[in-house]
């Protein structure tokens, strides 16, 4: 059925599934209740976010120096 549903969106709209799909699937198919997949992703975005954290603090700069804001400049 995934695949039937993969092949379904990638000729409608031609994009692959995501990390959400992904886990909706395991989910499904191991049974797990509604609420366990989003909390795998939640704890998994988490835990990057607290490495990202840390290796930001180790190194006293920023990890992304090549982030730059590319909008309108606030007025003063």
């Amino acid at each position: 059925m995934a695949d039937a549903v993969v092949a379904a969106v990638q000729e409608a709209i031609g994009a692959h599934p995501n990390l959400d799909f992904g886990l909706a699937i395991v989910g499904w198919v191991l049974g797990l209740a509604p609420h366990v997949p989003p909390t795998l992703f939640a704890l998994g975005r988490a835990a990057g976010w607290i490495g990202h954290a840390l290796e930001q603090y180790s190194s006293n700069c920023f990890i992304r120096p090549r982030a730059q804001y590319v909008g309108v400049r606030p007025a003063d």
